[in-house]
């Protein structure tokens, strides 16, 4: 080795540097190979068929994705809710304007019969129209109308809405 180059810290010696025109990554990267990224991308744009209104359409999956978190949120999902409300703050936050928006929220947790309704029967006219409660709801007092002697026994009760004439508990 000749004296007018010194071998040392961020002087690697010239025999083992890269040569002109040569790349440090010889081979590189695979062609056709994708990235997360890139296959989240692909997804995002692949094409599913869904069902609206009794017709069948075909959409973009992020379509059919943000229809469902909608759809769930208004069943009563709370995860749902919270998920739908990030991604309406991430990409449309004009629609939540400071000055609408509530300051708090109430939550009110009730006991569940173990089937997605409420334990006491009295809140299943509350739930969402569509909901399995709601529809058990509808049935029960589409039972009770074809009964005249469990309404009398309800009114007696004192258990009857103001405005209601069918027994709801």
């Amino acid at each position: 080795m000749t004296k007018d180059y010194e071998v040392g810290y961020r002087k690697p010696p010239k025999h083992t540097r890269f040569k002109k025109g040569q790349s440090g990554n010889p081979k590189g990267r695979p062609k056709g190979h994708k990235n997360i990224s890139t296959i989240m991308k692909d997804l995002m744009d692949r094409p599913v068929t869904i069902k609206q209104n009794g017709q069948e359409r075909r959409v973009p999956f992020s379509e059919a994705f943000v229809h469902r978190l909608a759809g769930r949120s208004l069943e009563g999902s709370p995860r749902d809710m919270i998920a739908l409300m990030k991604a309406i703050h991430d990409y449309m936050p004009e629609v939540l304007a400071a000055d609408e928006l509530p300051k708090t929220i109430q939550i009110e947790f009730v006991d569940s019969d173990g089937q997605g309704r409420p334990a006491d029967k009295s809140r299943w006219k509350d739930c969402p129209p569509g909901s399995h409660a709601y529809e058990s709801y509808l049935q029960e007092r589409k039972e009770r109308e074809d009964k005249p002697e469990v309404i009398a026994a309800w009114k007696a009760s004192g258990l009857a809405d103001k405005d209601d004439e069918t027994p709801t508990s």
